[in-house]
């Protein structure tokens, strides 16, 4: 598919996260707390953009862009802000250090989450070695990882990937995603475009809370792509094919296992803001629903209330379609009778879309949710 001249195709591969060379991660549980330690690295100094997504999407100080050679988070470990906290981060990072023979600013370190009881610092170094062991020795993690291929021009690049999980049979939503890329880019726009690419995406999903705890992504800058260092052309195809990659794994989420999704779809905003908080809105609204009927479109409505900074409900219009075929509930404002039977094969259709059109400009926004 090619959009204004871009080519916006993404294709899945193998390899997972190891299908960009150089990149390795490993983990290891403590104890019976359930608190993950994971180690993330790769060959060279490279780019890396971090952030810990709040109620407050991307505050500026849970950011960080700059470069290291390796990130180790502690997941499900409440954070070090004690008075021992810069004695203790400097310890685990100088052990780490040595056992990667790197320097020590080229380690990261976070913590993530909580936990009953004291910090576990002994438990964590006595973990760190066989930590490195593991990821020198290429050994596999068991999580969900994933690998997409995509073009900068002349030049094949690559986006992989790893879900790391808050308990060792992987149920529910992951604590936290790793990225790679080869693509060449400076740590400033590669920040710029993991909060981009998750605020169309992941911050869609319809959660008063962040789908992640911690989210990040490095680059080994081996694409041979000219460095990208401003917002341009090449950037923007960058980001098109992190937000692909993403609504994929967005999709695999809500589905869970084997469950239908359906896709809410606002088109017509006003702005790129209005159209993400009335699909917000729509998503809670769909995932909470008490009727699959006629009085559908009554709940649509009250999701999106009389808050004209979101859209003009008086000029909007509302469709859903699946396989089995389309079925306008509302045109610019009116609505249109429904036959209850057609809305149920509708609704039970494969590839559910429910969409709104706002008619009021060029901006739009989606997300799913589990049917």
């Amino acid at each position: 598919m090619r959009k204004n001249g871009v080519n916006r195709e993404i294709r899945a591969v193998s390899g997972g996260l190891s299908a960009i060379d150089g990149v390795r991660i490993s983990k290891v549980f403590l104890g019976e707390k359930n608190v993950q330690l994971a180690l993330f690295s790769v060959d060279g100094l490279s780019p890396v953009a971090v952030c810990a997504p709040s109620h407050s999407l991307f505050e500026e100080e849970s950011l960080l862009a700059e470069t290291a050679r390796a990130v180790c988070f502690i997941i499900g470990a409440t954070s070090v802000a004690v008075s021992s906290s810069e004695q203790l981060t400097r310890s685990l990072k100088a052990t780490l250090a040595e056992k990667l023979s790197c320097k020590f600013s080229d380690v990261l370190l976070f913590s993530i989450g909580e936990i009953n009881g004291a910090f576990p610092a002994g438990e964590i170094q006595e973990k760190l070695p066989k930590l490195v062991e593991d990821l020198k020795s290429l050994k596999e993690i068991k999580e969900r990882s994933f690998a997409y291929a995509f073009d900068l021009g002349d030049f094949p690049c690559l986006l992989s990937g790893v879900a790391l999980f808050k308990s060792q049979n992987f149920n529910g939503l992951p604590l936290s995603l790793w990225l790679a890329t080869d693509v060449c880019i400076s740590p400033k726009l590669l920040k710029t475009a993991l909060v981009s690419a998750y605020k169309d995406t992941f911050g869609m999903l319809g959660r008063k809370e962040s789908a992640f705890d911690f989210l990040g992504i490095v680059s080994t800058q081996k694409a041979g792509n000219a460095i990208l260092d401003r917002e341009d052309g090449e950037y923007k195809k960058f980001v098109s094919a992190l937000k692909k990659v993403f609504e994929e794994i967005a999709k695999s989420f809500a589905a869970g296992a084997g469950e239908r999704v359906a896709e809410i779809f606002v088109q017509g905003g006003r702005s790129k803001q209005a159209a993400r908080t009335a699909v917000k809105r729509l998503t809670l609204a769909f995932a909470e629903r008490k009727e699959n009927g006629t009085g559908l479109l009554t709940e649509i409505f009250s999701a999106i209330g009389k808050d004209l900074s979101v859209g003009n409900l008086l000029r909007a219009s509302v469709y859903i379609q699946s396989k089995t075929g389309t079925l306008v509930l509302c045109e610019e404002g009116i609505s249109l009778p429904v036959n209850a039977v057609r809305m149920q094969e509708i609704l039970t259709g494969e590839n559910l879309r429910l969409s709104l059109n706002f008619h009021e400009g060029n901006f739009s926004a989606s997300s799913w949710v589990r049917i």
